[in-house]
């Protein structure tokens, strides 16, 4: 008589994803408490850069809450060019790891959010959609062209008027409000651009008469 097998359990996700945290190093039953809070950052941006899914981001996501007490100051080159590039799961991360930077570190996400938009436009709007809850001012996100444009406000427009026109025309229904919003902060850089710079060339002009 041939022996029925007893139907195998599924694996849980849970557990799929403690035993990849465990490969990866990022936690470990006999932690070195010497390693440093910037190697363990790098090795888990590594982990996920190596081989991106929703397991490894969901672990490196992980490793942020639990360094909740430690800015994230550390990326590796390749998950800043997976930003860069509007990967859609990339940008998740970089939406996560604003909770957890300040300062200049803020102000360099911003810059690699922003850009994803010339790159993945749709892909960035799907970002802004699900973490919109977390953005507290929009316009400061996607108006934000690096510490190039600051003092050049003719540059600056052209920067702005290029991400406008990225997105003008995604026309996904899931994203209209999302692009509609974007849309309203980027035309009022715009608009506060060109203000400046009439400013500047009515000062420039009464100086001259």
């Amino acid at each position: 008589m041939t022996r029925m097998q007893a139907p195998t359990r599924p694996v849980l996700p849970g557990l799929v994803l403690l035993v990849f945290m465990l490969a990866a190093g990022l936690i470990s039953p006999f932690a070195n408490a010497a390693k440093s809070d910037s190697e363990k950052t790098l090795a888990a941006f590594e982990a996920f850069t190596s081989a991106p899914s929703k397991i490894t981001q969901q672990a490196l996501m992980q490793y942020f809450s639990q360094q909740a007490t430690h800015p994230i100051t550390e990326r590796t080159p390749e998950f800043e060019q997976m930003v860069l590039e509007g990967h859609p799961l990339a940008l998740e991360v970089a939406f996560e790891c604003m909770g957890y930077t300040d300062g200049a570190e803020s102000l360099h996400l911003r810059w690699l959010i922003g850009q994803s938009i010339m790159s993945n436009p749709e892909g960035f709007l799907k970002a802004v959609t699900k973490y919109r809850h977390t953005i507290q001012r929009l316009g400061a996100l996607v108006g934000y062209l690096g510490p190039d444009y600051v003092d050049n406000l003719s540059a600056s427009i052209l920067g702005l008027e290029e991400r406008y026109m990225a997105l003008r025309d995604i026309d996904s229904p899931e994203y209209s409000e999302a692009r509609d919003e974007v849309l309203l902060a980027l035309s009022k850089r715009i608009y506060q651009r060109r203000e400046q710079m009439q400013e500047i060339s009515s000062d420039s002009e009464l100086r001259h008469d």
